[in-house]
């Protein structure tokens, strides 16, 4: 697959598929837009650029939607506010 860097799209080249996370149905990636901090244990950090995978189909009319964030080099589950995402439906 050819692929571009999410942080700079003047990297760009070929991954084999074997590198590739490949996500249950209803889990799509997305980028964070904007900082948070976990408030507790229930919720997940994000900054700016991360990328985080969201279980789209968790998103509340509140404004909330449930994902993972790499945190200390490993995935940890939350709530995450959308404003944080570049939401896609995509």
């Amino acid at each position: 697959i050819h692929a571009e860097g999410h942080e700079d799209g003047a990297r760009a080249g070929w991954l084999p598929l074997c590198v590739l996370k490949t996500l249950p149905e209803g889990q799509r990636w997305m980028r964070a837009v904007q900082q948070w901090q976990a408030m507790d244990e229930s919720q997940c950090s994000a900054a700016p650029g991360d990328m985080v995978i969201v279980w789209v189909s968790s998103r509340t009319k509140e404004g909330w939607t449930y994902a993972e964030s790499e945190q200390d080099s490993e995935m940890k589950p939350g709530w995450l506010p959308v404003f944080c995402l570049a939401w896609s439906d995509e």
